[in-house]
Parts: C-alpha cells; structure tokens; sequence
C-alpha cells in the first residue's frame, strides 16, 4: 500500500518482506492487531488464493484494514469466485478484507495475546488504527 493512492495508510507490524520488532509497535501492544480470520478460497482450482496460509505467495494469507471486518467490498486480488466465500474483483491493488463464517464479524488477536470479536460495523477509522502500529490513535475503551 502507499500513502498516495491511500493517503491514511499507516504500517501495520508484518508485510511482504517484512517485519517488526515490539520497539517498533509504539501504539502499544494492546492497541495494536496482529492476525485476524480470513476465508480461504473454495475454488482453489482456478487459483484463487485468498486465505490459503501454507502459500507463501504474496497475498495469500493476509488481510488489510482498508475495510471493514466482512465488507461487501470486493477484495481484489487474483481471483475468481467472486461472490462466494467472499467477494471479489480481479482488478485492484490485492485488498483483503478480515473476513470470517461468524455472524456479524471476525476474532482477531492483538499483540498482547488477547483474542477479541470485532463487528463488521466496526467505525472504519477505528479498524484501521487498530491495524496500523505506529500512528499514534486512540482506540475506544468499547471497542474490545
């Protein structure tokens, strides 16, 4: 991601080729996301990648904060079942939204250990700050 094309971007702790240590993740350990559930592709057969985590590919097994937990926006990635488990569009820049088979949202784990279940209502702002490791927001105490 870049900060053109996205200009509220902010590093999140893991990337392609990369990675952080907890010095880096000034946001705290508490206020800052790790991992969250993603779907994997039914249609492997057709290459569609999305959440397969023993492919170490780039976009495979990620997740991005752009939108929200569940979105009904299409990720964009090399895909092609485009309605199901997950929408998607094969033009794009490889969004992967956070996406689970629970209703109304997604578990995701923190730097702290802790597991929490975030609504696909989630304020978007809020969802990114708890993406991103540096930026220096503040996360609602009702949010966990």
């Amino acid at each position: 991601q870049n900060k053109t094309k996205y200009p509220n971007y902010k590093p999140s702790p893991f990337g392609p080729n990369r990675t952080s240590g907890v010095m880096e993740i000034r946001d705290g350990m508490s206020n800052t996301m790790l991992m969250s559930e993603i779907l994997q592709a039914t249609n492997d057969a057709h290459f569609d990648f999305r959440g397969d985590i023993l492919n170490d590919d780039i976009a495979c097994a990620q997740f991005m904060t752009v939108n929200t937990p569940n979105s009904t926006a299409p990720d964009q990635n090399v895909c092609v079942d485009l309605v199901k488990p997950a929408p998607c569009s094969t033009a794009g820049d490889r969004i992967q939204a956070a996406r689970s088979n629970h209703p109304g949202g997604v578990l995701a784990v923190l730097g702290d250990g802790s597991v929490h279940f975030y609504t696909n209502s989630i304020d978007l702002s809020t969802w990114q700050a708890l993406g991103s490791m540096a930026g220096g927001e503040v996360i609602p105490g009702d949010v966990h």
